[in-house]
């Protein structure tokens, strides 16, 4: 990034103003989508010798919303190989000035071709449920979305009913990342070692019902250090392994 300011800043003293409009737009859309806030932008171009012009802010954020608004109806292949939905975690502050928690959901397509494309985002403040999902789902529907073989996501709360409801021909693989990661923060020492192991047995099972066999350890595993989890774990072991169904 300070690279990019610094050759900014150059062009813009290179050109004595015959491209300093174009530079100095690309060089505010360069800090408004790497959040600077008005202030820093302000004090990062005072460093660099630029002016700070308050409706160039307006008209780039006018930009970026017509944009997302743009993005967020546009539609969608009728039928895709895959679906990846993944969460990112953070604090917004709303209309009152108040910092709130939020989460943005993110989907990411993958056609039969094997190329991948954004199919929307959606922002929530507090914790997913089924009514979130319906509204996110119904939403791709309604772009274009009908036919997908199979879901990638994370355990989110109520996303495996959903899925199951208005794709019922579709596999829901759960996110064996988040899997591994929410292993690691429960357990530590010998007991997530032998449960990374068992996981990896699990990967490169040459069979669905090896794979199994794996799991159930697992679960076992699991199961004698936190009863409650092992269970989770249990009752979601097609959605763990739906990946086998996919390679068969």
């Amino acid at each position: 990034m300070s690279e990019y300011l610094a050759h900014s800043a150059q062009l813009y003293f290179q050109t004595n103003g015959k491209r300093v409009d174009k530079d100095y737009e690309n060089l505010l859309l360069a800090l408004l989508v790497n959040e600077y806030s008005r202030s820093r932008i302000k004090s990062t171009l005072q460093t660099l010798g630029l002016p700070y012009r308050e409706e160039a802010i307006e008209d780039l954020t006018d930009l970026i919303y017509d944009h997302l608004d743009a993005y967020k109806t546009s539609p969608l292949p009728e039928e895709l190989f895959a679906v990846f939905v993944d969460a990112y975690h953070g604090k917004l502050r709303d209309e009152n000035g108040k910092v709130v928690d939020v989460s943005i959901f993110i989907a990411l397509g993958i056609d039969m071709d094997g190329y991948k494309q954004p199919l929307g985002y959606w922002v929530k403040q507090g914790k997913e449920n089924k009514d979130f999902w319906m509204e996110v789902f119904q939403d791709m529907i309604s772009r274009g979305m009908s036919k997908v073989a199979i879901f990638i996501t994370d355990d989110f709360r109520g996303i495996t009913s959903v899925i199951k409801r208005l794709f019922p021909g579709s596999d829901h693989q759960l996110c064996w990342v988040h899997l591994k990661r929410n292993l690691k923060r429960e357990f530590s020492g010998k007991g997530y070692s032998q449960m990374r192991m068992v996981l990896d047995k699990i990967r490169s099972s040459s069979t669905i019902d090896e794979g199994r066999g794996y799991f159930k350890e697992l679960v076992k595993l699991v199961k004698d250090r936190k009863k409650a989890l092992g269970r989770n774990y249990e009752e979601k072991e097609d959605n763990y392994l739906a990946f086998y169904i996919r390679r068969r």
